[in-house]
């Protein structure tokens, strides 16, 4: 009769929830036996184990990522955390809630947290009663229409999106590679969701050659012209453990018309105070500038061009901290430092937001009507959603309230949205 009404729980349980589905091959080999079997010593590095009927990610018992946290979500589904993941086009895996019988209580069963790294060094999983799922496949995220079209690229894992770009999430430019050379350096940077490369579109700005290669940690093409800037982007739509090297066959570049470009959702990430990030554990390559990369100080007088410093000028200057929040000029070819100079302004989180950066309100004939973002953080949740859903346009480097201000149109974009 014991027997009877515990397959009748079990029938009960199993109806209501489908997490049963997707335990790993670990967790089920747990199941107490009576006269324990010595095992031989494994490494310490988390084994990656096959998930069941979860297409694209990879099960990671007992892990968890330093400080790459987006958002936390209580009471998901496996399932549910999945496709939320996928939702966001930088969420490269999810630590989900696991009760391994530690006494931290700041994760519970069954809490989904999408992260924007994959990187689970010096992490463990069993003390903070999560586990991680390593997302092995980029699908596309949720966008409106007129999206820049996706073309078949012969780079294995990437799609090619002719004259589209990423607004403000380079990670480090290199000079003269080719096409291969290009998604070898991104495979490398975990972090790395597709790459800008040089192509001659006729542009009207000189920043960039053909064979230039520039990694991304974006792939938000938003409101990015490709054909002025002269460059194209390919989409990374495979995740492989890094680093993976591409045939040497070197592929060709499609041409096609320009993209329309569309608001799409800001895919960002928000650290919690639970857990910081641990300096030995994350690459350098996830947040890198060029210490020889130049921002705008400010525009001089006497000639009207941009005063420009170098990053590496910038970590030695006594007013670091004001010269971050307070410099947010823009121009067709320089950016301020909070932009260009992530590591030393500590701007690396895509979910950032400097009170003082200014967006394009309107975009007249003459000259375009600009606002920060603290002015749009004082306005109410119906009037930050219309600002952020309709306010795209861009002038001169400035861009939309949806790229400029992450956290204040968190009511639009659902990303960046503060617990």
């Amino acid at each position: 009769m014991k027997f009877q009404n515990a397959i009748i729980a079990f029938l009960s349980f199993a109806a209501t929830s489908d997490q049963l589905v997707f335990v790993s091959a670990e967790t089920e080999s747990k199941a107490p036996t009576e006269s324990p079997v010595p095992q031989a010593p494994v490494s310490q590095a988390q084994t990656m184990t096959p998930t069941r009927a979860l297409d694209g990610y990879q099960h990671m018992a007992k892990a968890c990522v330093n400080g790459y946290n987006i958002v936390k979500y209580a009471d998901k589904s496996i399932t549910e955390c999945a496709n939320l993941c996928n939702s966001i086009d930088n969420c490269l895996g999810f630590e989900y809630g696991v009760d391994h019988g530690s006494s931290y209580v700041g994760y519970n069963p069954r809490d989904c947290q999408p992260n924007s790294s994959s990187n689970t060094a010096d992490c463990n999983g069993e003390n903070w009663n999560i586990d991680f799922y390593k997302r092995t496949l980029l699908t596309d995220s949720p966008t409106e229409s007129h999206a820049p079209t996706m073309i078949p690229s012969r780079l294995d894992g990437y799609q090619h999106m002719a004259k589209a770009c990423v607004h403000g999430y380079n990670i480090v430019k290199y000079a003269d590679k080719s096409l291969t050379e290009c998604a070898n350096l991104c495979n490398s940077i975990d972090n790395c969701l597709g790459f800008e490369y040089g192509v001659d579109h006729g542009g009207i700005y000189d920043r960039y050659n053909p064979r230039d290669c520039q990694p991304q940690s974006s792939s938000n093409t938003a409101g990015c012209p490709g054909v002025d800037w002269n460059l194209d982007f390919y989409k990374r739509t495979l995740l492989t453990d890094s680093p993976t090297y591409l045939r040497t066959v070197e592929p060709t570049i499609s041409i096609t018309t320009a993209p329309t470009p569309s608001p799409t959702n800001v895919s960002t990430d928000l650290p919690t105070s639970e857990r910081t990030i641990l300096p030995t554990a994350v690459p350098t390559a996830k947040c890198s500038e060029d210490p020889n990369g130049k921002y705008i100080d400010k525009i001089s007088n006497e000639s009207g061009e941009p005063v420009l410093k170098t990053c590496d000028s910038l970590k030695n200057d006594p007013k670091l901290k004001k010269v971050c929040k307070k410099k947010v000029l823009y121009t067709v070819d320089h950016v301020p430092p909070s932009v260009m100079c992530k590591v030393t302004c500590e701007t690396c989180n895509p979910c950032y937001e400097n009170p003082n950066s200014k967006w394009v309100l309107k975009k007249p004939s003459s000259s375009p009507k600009l606002k920060p973002c603290k002015w749009l953080a004082g306005k109410n949740d119906r009037k930050r959603k219309k600002f952020c859903k309709k306010s795209t346009g861009t002038h001169e480097g400035y861009s939309g309230a949806l790229v400029s201000c992450p956290k204040s149109c968190s009511i639009y974009s659902g990303i960046c949205v503060v617990e």
